[in-house]
């Protein structure tokens, strides 16, 4: 523990200062040099990937393999903004005719960096008898 930061605690446990001041000095020294050293910051994907495999060798079964680049996600969330409201009410109810309930006016670009970054955790992983499908992030 850093000098910094047991003065710090001293200081809260002695009541000089409160726990939310304790915190606020803790936030403002930044985390201890062991704890930064282990964690490692997660990497955003880039690409969405969808792989279908046959698993016979006759021939039988398509291949498909698939990469989609992220930031066609996020520009998509940016050109939204910019549609008449007539025109993402359209939309919409195309989108829905086909099964796809997305709220155009409740995009947020912060939001969808959150769900990026999830999608890079994400492994779909489907083993059938005639093929397997995969589809991740990286």
């Amino acid at each position: 523990m850093s000098e910094e930061r047991r003065k710090i605690l001293d200081m809260l446990s002695a009541g000089k200062i409160s726990a939310a001041e304790a915190e606020r000095l803790l936030d403002a020294i930044g985390r201890p040099a062991a704890e930064e050293s282990t964690v490692e910051p997660k990497k955003k994907p880039k690409f969405l990937k969808v792989k279908v495999e046959p698993k016979s060798c006759e021939g039988k079964g398509e291949r498909v393999n698939i990469k989609i680049p992220l930031s066609v996600l996020r520009a998509g969330a940016k050109l939204s903004g910019f549609l008449p409201d007539e025109a993402k009410m359209k939309i919409q109810s195309k989108l829905k005719d086909k099964g796809i309930g997305v709220d155009l006016n409740s995009l947020d670009s912060g939001k969808l960096e959150d769900v990026i970054c999830c999608l890079g955790e994400m492994s779909i992983d489907v083993d059938d008898e005639d093929e397997t499908v995969k589809i991740y992030c990286e």
